[in-house]
């Protein structure tokens, strides 16, 4: 099974248990594949190591933004996924 179908199994479970922010994260990582694998052409399906190199430049991005964020604020916690810091 491929990762992109079995994110869109994931989808559909988070969907019916009303997960919100797991259903924003699945969907955010359906758009990067789905954007990679159109850049590399139509008919050509992404192997099994362009996939992690997505997942990693993800996570490497959400990484960096976070530290961003703290150095811009030190001393804060990150804000939840309403914009809010808790405890301020």
């Amino acid at each position: 099974m491929s990762l992109i179908n079995q994110i869109d199994q994931d989808i559909k479970q988070a969907m019916l248990a009303k997960q919100a922010d797991r259903l924003r994260g699945l969907r955010a990582v359906k758009s990067a594949l789905l954007l990679a694998r159109t850049e590399r052409g139509a008919a050509e399906e992404l192997t099994q190591e362009a996939e992690i190199k997505v997942l990693q430049k993800l996570v490497k991005q959400r990484k960096e933004s976070a530290e961003i964020y703290k150095a811009q604020k030190p001393g804060r916690p990150l804000p939840d996924r309403n914009g809010r810091n808790e405890g301020y």
